[in-house]
């Protein structure tokens, strides 16, 4: 897709926390959205999912896509082992869904193959991956994190971890 200037589109995968109900930062998350008036797409992992978090998420003005049960590898499975992850996820997120159905899917580990690929057309879904990456899942400290998104940052797509909260 082309950039359009001074234009981010922020992405969270993951659902909104794989670590448990617990350590969710859903209200964090969707506390620093609204302080800007932004909106994200939330890649949803089925497995780390509550519907009351994807209803909530829904109800702020989200997008809602498809990043498979959970966020594993799936670039060795044959097409029908995808296609049943792929609707596993869709079921899970249809319900908070306006248009009844998910329009993006982000391959989990980034590893989209030809298998995939050629589901996702025939299911007309289109895979987004991102511009911009900083292991935001594995490093405790968020300025550091917001420091390397910012050094990153530019008109494109913008790909962070549920459980970090964006740099904006």
């Amino acid at each position: 897709f082309p950039a359009a200037a001074g234009l981010v589109a922020l992405t969270i995968d993951d659902g909104i926390c794989r670590q448990g109900t617990g350590q969710s930062m859903l209200d964090e998350v969707l506390g620093v959205l609204g302080n800007y008036s932004a909106h994200a797409t939330f890649f949803v992992c089925s497995e780390y999912s509550r519907g009351g978090d994807l209803r909530r998420l829904s109800a702020a003005g989200h997008e809602l896509g498809n990043h498979l049960p959970e966020d594993k590898e799936y670039f060795q499975v044959d097409t029908d082992e995808f296609e049943r992850v792929l609707l596993e996820t869709d079921r899970a997120v249809a319900p908070f869904l306006d248009i009844g159905a998910t329009r993006w899917f982000r391959a989990p580990q980034g590893r989209l193959t030809k298998t995939m690929s050629d589901v996702l057309k025939a299911r007309n879904m289109t895979h987004a991956l991102g511009d911009s990456y900083a292991d935001d899942w594995a490093i405790p400290d968020v300025e550091r994190v917001s420091e390397l998104y910012l050094r990153q940052a530019g008109a494109g797509l913008s790909r962070t971890h549920a459980g970090v909260p964006p740099p904006l």
